[in-house]
């Protein structure tokens, strides 16, 4: 599935299906400066690593949306 990048006034970058949900194979779907959440399909996913890191160092593990860690 082919993801378009949309870029922000604040430098903000987010990749986005056609269909609105959040996708991107090869990083993080968003990249602010608040978190770099890893979104597939919409859902959060990551399989070699954590799936999202926030800004405070608070890190979480998903698989197909679900929290595993």
């Amino acid at each position: 599935m082919k993801s378009k990048i949309i870029l922000d006034e604040y430098g903000d970058k987010y990749w986005k299906l056609p269909n609105g949900k959040y996708h991107r194979e090869d990083g993080p779907a968003v990249e602010d400066s608040i978190r770099k959440p890893w979104w597939v399909k919409g859902k959060m996913h990551r399989e070699d690593g954590l799936a999202e890191e926030i800004w405070n160092g608070h890190k979480e593990w998903y698989i197909n949306g679900l929290l595993h860690r």
